[in-house]
């Protein structure tokens, strides 16, 4: 694949993005990043290019937040979620895309707007205590689904974590856990589907600058932000992806 000077640019923007929202916010900026590879190549080959740059990312974090993880929450939502992936593959052709997109917007609206009523009485809404462990497998369970269907899981991990106001890097190294091992599941079928193969490595190793800048600079706001401020910016990012969610074809 010949790149021009404007895909070239549109890999790194893609990039860039990627690894700031996998660093920085546990994954909650990713709406930004597919459109921008999909504008720069067919979509289903951004998919598989994906990956790889997202596993990266996934151990860079891994490194960088090694220590601050929840594991009662990845314990919670790791095994619902390949629950749900197993449950979803056999609908995929059942249930279309678009309809399931529009249901986990419409979730992420709810959920923001009642957050976001609350932040009259207080910075964010807390359970202020770990939630049951049913719910967090039957958080896990939805967002495997959403993930195998309409690749969304990240939206429901979001809403499952945030109310628990966790530390800001103890909300991403949870996520990161959570999703390098959902990622490293999704390698051999996506070699196996031809999503990933030389030519989408060549494409990723190129997009790897971009994503390196990105992932610094999500290390970088991830502790400069206070934990008001990065509860704030992940549920704004919910809120933007539902509405894209519910408008997009």
């Amino acid at each position: 694949m010949a790149l021009t000077v404007l895909s070239f640019l549109l890999l790194q923007a893609g990039g860039f993005f990627l690894g700031l929202s996998k660093t920085g916010f546990g994954g909650a900026a990713g709406i930004i990043t597919t459109p921008l590879f999909a504008l720069a190549m067919e979509p289903r080959r951004a998919v598989g290019m994906m990956l790889p740059l997202l596993l990266l990312t996934d151990v860079m974090a891994l490194y960088h937040y090694r220590g601050r993880v929840s594991f009662y929450n990845v314990g919670a939502l790791l095994p619902g979620m390949l629950i749900g992936i197993v449950l979803g593959i056999p609908v995929l052709n059942i249930i279309p895309d678009r309809l399931f997109k529009q249901f986990i917007g419409v979730l992420a609206l709810s959920f923001g707007l009642i957050q976001i009523s609350g932040w009259r009485r207080q910075p964010i809404v807390s359970l202020r205590q770990r939630p049951p462990l049913w719910v967090g497998i039957a958080a896990g369970i939805g967002a495997g689904f959403a993930s195998t269907l309409a690749h969304q899981g990240g939206v429901l991990t979001t809403m499952y974590l945030l109310p628990q106001n966790l530390p800001n890097d103890v909300f991403v190294g949870t996520a990161t856990v959570i999703y390098f091992a959902v990622n490293s599941v999704k390698l051999l079928p996506y070699i196996r589907l031809s999503l990933i193969d030389q030519e989408t490595l060549m494409i990723g190793l190129i997009t790897t600058p971009g994503v390196i800048v990105g992932a610094l600079t999500g290390f970088l706001f991830n502790k400069m932000l206070t934990q008001t401020q990065f509860s704030q910016i992940v549920l704004i990012l919910v809120f933007v992806t539902g509405i894209k969610l519910i408008v997009s074809p």
